[in-house]
């Protein structure tokens, strides 16, 4: 039985969950503890040996709110807007 998608994740899954919404990973580069639950939550899956985003996953990525904001911190509100942007078209594409 699948647990609810919503359920809280601890801070090492939410990285896990935004690192594979990012970069995308094979079975084998994982934290075995981390995917299970994000499979157990039905927020990722596997296709062809790789950790893909359901869909539910990316509507829990992309409610996240910001990490740490290096963009805003190194280049300004313009930098922030830049890197947003570029987030944007890279899930769009």
């Amino acid at each position: 039985m699948a647990r609810r998608s919503g359920a809280p994740l601890s801070p090492n899954e939410e990285k896990t969950l935004r690192r594979l919404a990012h970069e995308g990973a094979a079975e084998s580069e994982r934290d075995a503890s981390d995917v299970r639950r994000l499979e157990a939550f039905e927020l990722i899956k596997t296709v062809d040996g790789r950790f893909v985003l359901t869909k539910a996953g990316r509507r829990r990525v992309d409610g996240l709110p910001l990490a740490d904001d290096p963009d805003r911190i190194a280049y300004g509100e313009d930098g922030k807007a830049l890197s947003q942007l570029y987030a944007w078209s890279r899930r769009n594409s």
